[in-house]
């Protein structure tokens, strides 16, 4: 009777782990025996996982479901692989970044460094800070910040709103509304009626 590697795997060790991951990602049809990556990686340790992700991007294959199993220094790779140039799935991957690598990619789509990744997919899942920090530029920029303005925090909205009662900013307030506090919509209509300023 012939070994069945599928119950094997529980049991295994990281070496033995590391040999199928190797047999996966080179074989052409993406699996060995019938297993695939993803029905391996999570009895492998992070280490492991994380030089199987970077091998199977490199060869084009079946990454995005190791993602969840990766170290997160494996993330700092990826960066360097989309710097010489792979092509990589990146909004699979977002929910298991880490913040510094997700700020480095959205610098990255900004400086048109990187094409063909929309980067409102990046919003909701940058840190709150960055992302305030970028809206409240692209609102003095004169930019579009419509975009971003769901996943931005009440804070900067508040400041927004604040800003523009005095003054210090000509920003369209009326496409912000169905996202600020119920507070600074009584702030702005106050002020609106004070100023004579409705339509």
């Amino acid at each position: 009777m012939s070994v069945d590697i599928k119950k094997m795997l529980p049991f295994m060790e990281d070496e033995e782990i590391a040999e199928l991951f190797k047999k996966i990602i080179e074989s052409e049809n993406s699996e060995f025996k019938g297993i695939k990556l993803n029905r391996i990686a999570p009895f492998a340790s992070e280490e492991v996982v994380s030089k199987a992700f970077i091998e199977a991007i490199k060869k084009g294959k079946d990454y995005v479901s190791l993602a969840p199993f990766v170290d997160d220094d494996v993330w700092e790779e990826v960066i360097k692989l989309l710097k010489e140039g792979y092509k990589i799935n990146l909004p699979p991957l977002y929910p298991f970044m880490e913040d510094d690598s997700l700020q480095e990619i959205y610098k990255m789509v900004e400086s048109g460094e990187l094409k063909d990744v929309n980067i409102s997919s990046l919003y909701p899942f940058i840190d709150d800070d960055y992302l305030d920090e970028v809206f409240l530029k692209q609102v003095k920029e004169g930019k579009d910040y419509v975009g971003m303005a769901p996943f931005v925090s009440e804070e900067c909205l508040h400041k927004i709103a604040e800003e523009y009662i005095n003054g210090d900013t000509m920003i369209d307030i009326n496409c912000l509304y169905p996202f600020m506090d119920s507070d600074d919509i009584k702030m702005i209509f106050k002020h609106a009626m004070e100023k004579d300023d409705i339509e």
